[in-house]
């Protein structure tokens, strides 16, 4: 199997986006509290090469292992995770990786961006190990916003480091997606707490010993909650008592009941829990007020839907660089030149041309999906830094900011775990039967993705929220004009006509393509033929998310080819760079427009929705 050198070409591109195109050494790094505590570009450089060497020594190793030894459950109920993962989560906490989700002073953290940029590596080495520490920073984060004083003192520093790990269960049997229909109830205690009853499904990473305790956020009514989602309230649930005056930690009424057998991610324990049954749970009320759940939850679901997003990209980014490793080992074939000469060599596979078109769509939306998720980061960072020790950002910067951050959210989720799962279909596919086998890595990779596209809410739910919240039904939008004049602006002032016309004229035309789609879409809604928005939102979300792409990536090649004036021909820096301008111009000329077709369907396609009843699918 190949080994994971391919992390080097990860580190130079995330450099290249961080430093060359969204200079966040300049624009996010350069505040004297962050200088006073060393967060610099020097230190983000170290921990990308830190995590890359953790990926290769540590991670990549196991994954496969992990992969065909699964989680299973034992006789009393324990959840009992891949073999190595117990030794590499000891190594992991050694190595300093979850000190740096705790602030560093009051109120500063490492940046987001920074985050990020090194999450990738890791969670692209191994995902399913990767998982077991998800959920606490986003539940502290909750906590330290909603929490009261005592909740703050008892939980989130230990999220923090992971010393407890953090579990968020809604999904119940009978109520995915459709929040309202949950029925897990926390009933009234004398001393302020709840007791929790009900069962939860599909919890990743849902029970395991790997931490000391685990934090459930737990999403439940209380017996007088209004129904639908408006009753909804959020809970902390840890799954041991909490070690109160000395005592030992005991069972706090949470079991795992099942374990799923599942496509991917086999070595991250998906559980079934139940609470209460087995025994009195305890909850503790998030916030002062129940039936507040919902406000609640809304930046824990966006810090989700970013981090599934980059789930996506880490996934993608490795089945990219396997295919790549492959396809310059695997011989195979003569080059087409030579196919009437009987005595020509064999040639690598990535001599032949449909092995570098699959290559190139690969290479390309790996790194416009990089930029994607680092254009989303970079304006997040932006507003959590906005505090009297960091920053202060203007109502304008922040709107700004705001709006970027709302637009982005549901395209890095929805569109990269799509893509995803398309470059990992690639990927199987330079291999050829080779990639079909578990002998080679990459038919993991798709597995693995595929859950990406429903997590966190389907990829249909998050376009449907795009049009519906971000782009007004059709109608004038903020969001998306601010989206429309940065990209008009780039055109105009940044020098892209006079190094890449043609690559130019193809954004522009996608950028009408965008505003013709997005005044079709005014139409229906004004028509009141609103099945046929939703009929095609997913279509709206890939163009706008692709043309978006398109920019990014014309705006990194502009910068590429600036700096080709300056580097050694023939070095590896040079070719670096002439390889973003070669993904600029592949993901313009055959990607974008297709995209554009998608405004087409859009605007003339016949509105078949309500034509079409369930009885004619037989």
């Amino acid at each position: 199997m190949p080994s994971l050198h391919q992390f080097d070409w990860s580190v130079r591109d995330i450099q290249f986006v961080l430093w060359d195109q969204f200079q966040v050494q300049d624009r996010l790094l350069d505040h004297p509290a962050l200088i006073d505590l060393g967060i610099n570009r020097e230190l983000l450089d170290t921990l990308l090469t830190q995590a890359q060497q953790f990926a290769i020594k540590e991670l990549d190793p196991i994954d496969i292992d992990a992969d065909q030894e699964g989680c299973h459950l034992d006789e009393a109920g324990r959840v009992k995770v891949p073999t190595a993962f117990s030794q590499t989560w000891k190594t992991f906490v050694q190595a300093g990786w979850t000190e740096l989700s705790k602030p560093l002073a009051k109120d500063i953290s490492l940046p987001l961006v920074a985050r990020q940029a090194y999450l990738e590596i890791l969670f692209g080495a191994c995902p399913s190990f990767m998982m077991y520490g998800g959920f606490g920073m986003p539940i502290a984060q909750l906590i330290r916003e909603y929490g009261d004083h005592w909740q703050n003192e008892t939980f989130v520093d230990r999220l923090l480091s992971l010393e407890w790990g953090g579990c968020f269960c809604m999904t119940e049997p009978g109520a995915g997606s459709d929040a309202g229909s949950l029925r897990t109830r926390a009933i009234p205690n004398e001393d302020g707490s709840y007791r929790i009853e009900g069962e939860k499904i599909f919890i990743t990473a849902g029970m395991h010993d790997l931490v000391e305790n685990l934090v459930y956020l737990v999403v439940a009514r209380t017996p007088d909650a209004p129904s639908g989602t408006p009753g909804l309230s959020c809970f902390l649930v840890p799954r041991l008592t909490l070690p109160m005056n000395g005592d030992t930690p005991t069972s706090n009424g949470v079991t795992a009941t099942r374990i799923e057998k599942k496509m991917g991610l086999s070595g991250c324990a998906t559980t079934a829990l139940s609470f209460g049954m087995a025994g009195p749970c305890t909850g503790y009320l998030l916030g002062a007020q129940p039936n507040t759940g919902l406000k609640q939850l809304s930046s824990l679901m966006a810090l989700a839907r970013m981090s599934t997003g980059l789930i996506g990209l880490g996934i993608a980014s490795k089945a990219y660089q396997n295919a790549v490793q492959y396809a310059h080992q695997r011989q195979q074939g003569t080059h087409i030149r030579q196919a009437l000469n009987p005595k020509a060599p064999k040639v690598a596979i990535i001599e032949h041309a449909d092995v570098r078109n699959m290559l190139l769509e690969m290479k390309a939306k790996v790194e416009g999906c990089r930029s994607l998720t680092t254009k989303l980061a970079f304006h997040y960072t932006a507003l959590q830094q906005n505090v009297p020790a960091v920053s202060s950002l203007d109502d304008d910067e922040k709107h700004h900011h705001d709006r970027w951050v709302a637009l982005l959210t549901p395209l890095v989720k929805a569109y990269i775990s799509d893509q995803s799962w398309r470059i990992s279909e690639l990927a199987i596919q330079v291999y050829g039967g080779h990639g079909y086998i578990r002998d080679n890595p990459v038919e993991q990779s798709a597995r693995d993705c595929k859950i990406l596209s429903i997590w966190e809410g389907t990829n249909f739910l998050q376009s449907a929220e795009l049009i519906r919240e971000k782009c007004a039904m059709g109608r004038k939008s903020p969001i998306l004009d601010q989206a429309i004049h940065a990209m008009i602006d780039f055109l105009e002032t940044s020098g892209a006509r006079d190094d890449f016309n043609s690559e130019a004229r193809e954004l522009e035309r996608s950028i009408q393509a965008l505003q013709d789609a997005h005044k079709a879409i005014g139409a229906y809604t004004k028509a009141r033929e609103i099945d046929h928005v939703f009929f095609t939102s997913t279509r709206y979300l890939k163009l706008l998310a692709e043309t978006l792409i398109a920019w990014l990536l014309l705006d990194g090649a502009v910068i590429a080819k600036r700096k080709l004036a300056t580097t050694e021909a023939g070095s590896e820096a040079h070719t670096f760079l002439l390889g973003r301008i070669a993904s600029m111009q592949y993901f313009t000329h055959y990607i974008l427009p297709i995209a554009r077709s998608q405004a087409g369907i859009i605007q003339h396609a016949p509105t078949l929705v309500n034509d079409i009843t369930p009885d004619m699918f037989t």
